[in-house]
């Protein structure tokens, strides 16, 4: 059978039509189904579609905001072109995609052919797995979840870490003050804020550690380390698989994240495009 591509600004519709599939792969899929699942920053602003090979879901792309790079998943030649033929034909204009390295560079492919434009690698990353903790060297001060009168200094951090890695929080605000409000945004206090680290909520059985940053004055000392390693270890106790992204550029965070015993799942390429 053809395949057809289907597509919804309605994340609900999106997710009960690709949920099956999204699941089968929770850690590749983990930040398509937080989009789809949880509290987003342009509320319901997104553009969604998968595509079906006639007999199930087979792969889905995502856009939270018209303005946001999109987001895929694992996909086939087959699904890959058609996705990008039914998203160019529609006229939105994508500044780029996000997916695992092999997909990507095959969706930045599909979509040069079919809008004349081009595409280039702009950032690499890694998908990361914890399964077990090894045990962090100890660090002086002590853990503590964040509070409201953290956010004005926590927003300027997250700020700051855009900034360092070329990779900007286009909604830095919004992210700390929604962990702020879930209770999973967490600090190493010694004699005051020096690193922190937050949680998503669990999809698929996933919860994924992000926003991990200590300022440049207090490096070198495990504080990121032993916030890490207590979240991990909070998720494993939930019968949770803890997941996180590296920037392969970070040759101290990737060293970091290995001795708390993460493990490399995939690489994940970013393609930005320019039409001709």
């Amino acid at each position: 059978m053809a395949t057809r591509v289907y597509s919804s600004r309605d994340r609900g519709e999106a997710y009960s039509a690709a949920q099956s599939f999204l699941k089968a792969d929770p850690l590749r899929n983990c930040v398509v189904m937080e989009i789809l699942c949880q509290p987003q920053p342009g509320g319901d602003d997104g553009r969604f579609w998968w595509v079906d090979d006639g007999s199930r879901v087979c792969g889905f792309v995502a856009q939270h905001t018209a303005a946001s790079n999109a987001l895929a998943s694992p996909l086939n030649p087959e699904a890959a072109d058609a996705l990008a033929a039914t998203i160019a034909e529609s006229g939105v204009d994508l500044p780029g995609v996000s997916a695992d390295a092999a997909t990507a560079a095959l969706f930045a492919g599909k979509w040069t052919e079919r809008t004349d434009g081009a595409a280039a690698p702009c950032f690499a990353q890694r998908i990361c797995e914890a399964e077990s903790l090894l045990r962090s060297k100890p660090a002086e001060g002590q853990l503590r979840r964040a509070a409201a009168t953290d956010a004005d200094e926590l927003i300027g951090w997250l700020d700051e870490f855009g900034a360092e890695t070329g990779d900007p929080v286009p909604d830095s605000a919004w992210l700390i003050r929604q962990r702020l409000s879930e209770r999973e945004l967490w600090v190493w206090d010694c004699d005051g804020s020096v690193s922190m680290a937050a949680r998503t909520p669990a999809v698929a059985g996933v919860s994924r550690v992000q926003a991990v940053f200590t300022p440049r004055q207090h490096r070198g000392r495990r504080f990121a380390a032993n916030v890490v390693a207590a979240i991990t270890a909070a998720i494993l106790e939930d019968g949770l698989r803890p997941m996180l992204y590296t920037d392969l550029a970070n040759s101290t965070s990737n060293s970091l994240y290995r001795s708390l015993g993460y493990r490399a799942v995939d690489e994940v390429t970013r393609y930005r495009f320019r039409l001709p």
